[in-house]
């Protein structure tokens, strides 16, 4: 009977190398074969992408443009802005406070301007994304420890006009229409200047009782900052200054639930009770700055409109204190 062959001990060895290199192989296999299956899109879109038209190009310009314009230019505007210093303050003893104030958000809805369908949605939607995108940054950048609203005319009317259901309601969604509050160490005054212009004792009662207690307050030695919606009046063509964007001066004039500036009986009434070191107003949507001569030079500032719709830049104010004035 035959006897089988044996292999020779080369063969053996040789073969259990060419085991053991295939079994270091293979994983290294598995990675190559993985990684030509997901590059293999890849190269499919870089093809793609040589045999692109023009318009290819265009869509990314158009969304780079449009990353730029309504996210990016927002952050980047607000980013220019600072809180202003005070020469004379030590931020070591004590920390400053920071307060935005905003006029003027002019929302729009069905009832404002009399406009329908589309044109009305559009008239809705994008002034609102302007002033969302402007108040988160206004939030994330500066961090404000108080942001102060100055109410408006569109709210509840104006002087005699204005409507107590609108009024009422207003009041109790939001609170009082006049208050006082410390802000560090000042004192806000928010003055219901509208209702205060007409002749319905009950609707102005809580104005001017604030008014009466601050002219005999002898507790609270803080400087007051004047908070009122529509601008105190000044002597006709007085100069707003030279960030003032439309007109040189506020021109007073009235209508239906508007008036222009207080008249000059009651914005004095107001100036010599509650002696203000400052004043804020709101109302006619562009910036005025301006010095109550009469009255030891009492220096006013008209905030600019919140909203993009009303056609002015947005020059928002914001305040470090104490005895600062105010400005951008």
């Amino acid at each position: 009977m035959q006897q089988p062959k044996t292999q020779p001990p080369t063969s053996v060895l040789r073969s259990c190398a060419n085991i053991s290199l295939g079994i270091f192989h293979f994983p290294f296999l598995i990675m190559t074969k993985i990684t030509q299956k997901l590059l293999s899109p890849v190269k499919r879109n870089q093809r793609r992408i040589q045999n692109r038209s023009p318009t290819f190009v265009f869509k990314i310009i158009w969304t780079l443009a449009l990353l730029i314009g309504e996210i990016i230019i927002f952050s980047y505007s607000m980013r220019k802005c600072s809180w202003p210093e005070h020469k004379n303050w030590n931020t070591t003893e004590t920390r400053p406070i920071h307060v935005a104030i905003i006029a003027d958000p002019q929302i729009i809805d069905d009832y404002s301007y009399g406009r329908t369908g589309i044109l009305q949605r559009i008239s809705e939607i994008y002034p609102d994304m302007y002033m969302r995108k402007n108040w988160i940054n206004l939030q994330n950048i500066f961090d404000p420890d108080a942001i102060i609203f100055l109410a408006g005319n569109h709210d509840i009317g104006f002087g005699d006009h204005v409507i107590p259901e609108a009024f009422y309601r207003f009041r109790k969604e939001f609170g009082p229409l006049s208050y006082m509050t410390n802000i560090g160490n000042h004192s806000f005054i928010a003055l219901d200047t509208i209702t205060l212009s007409g002749s319905n004792e009950t609707l102005k009662k809580d104005a001017k009782e604030l008014i009466q207690r601050l002219e005999n307050d002898t507790t609270n030695s803080l400087p007051r900052i004047l908070l009122t919606h529509v601008p105190l009046y000044r002597p006709p063509n007085t100069d707003c200054g030279t960030l003032r964007q439309q007109s040189r001066y506020i021109k007073q004039g009235a209508g239906y639930q508007y008036q222009n500036l207080i008249v000059e009986s009651l914005t004095n009434y107001i100036l010599n009770n509650i002696k203000p070191m400052l004043i804020f107003s709101g109302d006619d949507h562009d910036y005025c700055e301006i010095l109550h001569d009469e009255l030891d030079g009492i220096p006013e500032i008209t905030v600019n409109s919140f909203s993009f719709a009303m056609g002015r830049e947005e020059r928002g104010q914001v305040a470090n204190k104490p005895n600062e004035r105010v400005r951008e």
